[in-house]
């Protein structure tokens, strides 16, 4: 077992890290019936939300998966995606469209249960399978909320999801078993091993998509060829899939990252592409 230790939190100063979000981020307490557990759900607002004469626009909205990671270093495990700096200096050289992103915490333990819909198989025996479960509450619960409380835009075309790693599989998930929910999924870094393979079989014969796609894939993401070349190549064998789906180069951005690993800085580098391809203005 190889462990990459990033950093440790009581080496920062005065024991914790500063915070480092970009623009207004506002977190929800939520208590869930339907996985009868409590987590922070942070809400991003983008530039231009709260000023005089914007009282009547609506925006689309990213929900992203481990939103302690998202936003800012102070909370994150391993670094942040730097999400608010990305989408704030992409919106504002007019790349993209204005978006909310909604970043949905983990909760430690119930991270593995949540974010798949199978249990991983022999690499985690015992864990997994709770993943419809946690679409349901991304559904009724947490799109409840962010509709009700922020001025938002609904439907496939402005509603979109992301995450990596675990994050990825309840999000191809979600896509495959919600059709016409999502119009765009950010997919990094998938676990398509999950099931002992059984995910990436159920990825490689669906065939209705999103609009939209972003998939990609570090070649050094454990920094071992015996493990890094078959995720490499699964990988390469869902993107061929999508392409005989019918998702051309204006539906499917696929990158392999060259020297990138399994962690919060690969996906915060590929950002830029990633939600300039997705939420591109028209």
């Amino acid at each position: 077992v190889q462990v990459a230790i990033e950093g440790f939190r009581q080496d920062q100063a005065g024991g914790a890290r500063a915070s480092t979000v970009t623009g207004e981020l506002l977190l929800h307490e939520m208590a869930s019936a339907v996985l009868g557990n409590t987590r922070a759900v942070r809400v991003w607002l983008p530039p231009g939300y709260r000023e005089p004469g914007n009282e009547a626009v609506r925006y689309p909205v990213l929900y992203m998966h481990d939103g302690q990671n998202c936003f800012d270093a102070a909370t994150s495990f391993a670094g942040e995606w730097r999400v608010d700096e990305t989408a704030t200096d992409l919106i504002q050289r007019g790349v993209i469209r204005p978006v909310i992103v909604v970043g949905i915490d983990n909760v430690g333990a119930a991270r593995s249960d949540e974010y798949s819909p199978i249990e991983l198989g022999s690499i985690r025996p015992g864990t997994g399978g709770k993943g419809d479960a946690y679409i349901r509450f991304l559904e009724t619960e947490v799109m409840a909320l962010v509709n009700r409380e922020y001025r938002t835009l609904t439907g496939p075309e402005n509603t979109f999801m992301g995450g990596s790693s675990l994050g990825g599989v309840i999000t191809l998930h979600a896509a495959m078993s919600r059709p016409g929910l999502l119009g765009a999924i950010l997919v990094e870094s998938p676990s398509l091993w999950v099931g002992d393979g059984e995910l990436k079989k159920r990825v490689l014969a669906h065939k209705e998509w999103p609009r939209r796609v972003f998939m990609a894939m570090g070649d050094k993401e454990y920094g071992t060829a015996a493990r890094d070349g078959p995720l490499v190549e699964g990988a390469r064998e869902v993107e061929r899939s999508m392409r005989e789906a019918g998702l051309g180069e204006d539906r499917l951005r696929f990158e392999i990252g060259v020297g990138a690993g399994h962690n919060e800085a690969a996906w915060a580098e590929r950002l830029p592409g990633a939600l300039g391809f997705l939420l591109a203005k028209e």
